[in-house]
């Protein structure tokens, strides 16, 4: 299905606020994991997450905002004072064909950060990506 819009060759990725709830929702988990698994995308801040993790490789996409009622520094949603109950992430950064992950980041997550300003409901995913 989205292989016909990207050539092979082509360095597309999708970011933002996609509303992929993969760890409450299997629906959209089963849309996470299609173009994860099956387009040849990244999780480019899960990836550099995990692979950054402090001791290494304990991370995985499943402990990532894994509690609803205590967000962490991974939640992009329902973290701000404009944000409802049950955090959770559901802003990504997908890349494909890129370079290596320099940075990632979840930046205006207010339970995290009291200091970062409200913007929206939602917090932002920012990375820094190589190009090939």
């Amino acid at each position: 299905m989205w292989k016909d819009f990207f050539p092979e060759r082509a360095r597309p990725f999708l970011g933002g606020d996609l509303n992929l709830d993969r760890n409450r929702n299997s629906t959209e988990e089963g849309l996470y994991d299609d173009i994860i698994d099956d387009q040849g995308f990244n999780d480019a801040y899960a990836d550099f997450i995990i692979a950054n993790s402090d001791p290494p490789n304990t991370e995985s996409l499943v402990t990532l905002c894994e509690d609803k009622d205590d967000p962490d520094e991974h939640c992009t949603v329902d973290v701000t004072p404009l944000g409802g109950p049950g955090s959770r992430r559901i802003d990504y950064i997908l890349t494909k064909n890129f370079g290596k992950v320099t940075s990632a980041q979840v930046v205006f997550n207010t339970d995290v950060d009291p200091a970062e300003p409200t913007v929206s409901d939602h917090a932002a995913v920012v990375t820094s990506l190589e190009l090939p």
